[in-house]
């Protein structure tokens, strides 16, 4: 790709937002066919336009960073962001101590969130979307 040697310490990725559901989940980076990294895309929020009432909505800014660096400088711009799960920073955690659940989590009484990080569906029925090497 590049015809003399490259430094890349952060690339930002913007998840499909024309349709979310259909925005990629699971990722692979490969560098002079290494893989670099692996790892999972939040759902982009809807595309900015005018609502039914005629308001118009406000763009989110969405680029989600991975860091290839140790740099303190940059890993702090982008420390809000390095843990997020099921689009909040607070985890419903579930308590199970010796087989007894001690404290129960919400998400039980409730179905799984397809989009969420962390679920896992049946790639096999996604719509493929991938780049080809030539």
């Amino acid at each position: 790709m590049f015809d003399t040697p490259v430094t890349v310490s952060m690339i930002k990725i913007y998840n499909y937002s024309k349709t979310p559901d259909r925005g990629a989940r699971e990722i692979e980076i490969y560098v002079d066919d290494l893989k670099v990294y692996m790892g999972s895309l939040r759902q982009a929020p809807p595309s900015p336009g005018v609502t039914r009432l005629g308001k118009v909505q406000q763009g989110v800014e969405f680029g989600q960073p991975i860091l290839f660096t140790l740099n303190p400088a940059q890993v702090e711009v982008h420390e809000k962001r390095k843990v997020v799960y099921c689009g909040s920073e607070d985890q419903d955690v579930l308590c199970i101590n010796e087989g007894q659940v001690v404290i129960e989590s919400k998400a039980m009484h409730r179905a799984p969130d397809p989009g969420a990080e962390g679920v896992v569906v049946d790639l096999d029925k996604r719509p493929t979307t991938a780049m080809c090497r030539t």
